[in-house]
């Protein structure tokens, strides 16, 4: 919900009406702090690729891990989408 609040349109690409899903990794450690992140798989468009890949610096620190999960970081794949519906 934090990167989906965070996302943004660019503007560029509403004009030119892009649309598509790219796919960011990010690793977060115990305490919610994003470690790195990467594009996985473009959207098509390079405007949207971009702010796939500035999503992550705008939203650390994520929530920290439950004590219920042990491990001492976390990858996260997921799709960011963009849709003009």
């Amino acid at each position: 919900a934090k990167l989906e609040a965070a996302k943004r349109y660019p503007a560029a690409a509403l004009r030119r009406r892009d649309e598509g899903t790219a796919v960011i990794i990010i690793e977060v450690s115990r305490d919610g702090h994003v470690l790195g992140y990467s594009l996985s798989k473009s959207s098509g468009s390079s405007l949207l690729d971009r702010e796939a890949g500035d999503l992550p610096e705008r939203v650390t620190p994520l929530p920290p891990m439950p004590e219920t999960m042990t491990q001492a970081r976390v990858t996260l794949v997921i799709p960011v989408s963009f849709s003009l519906r």
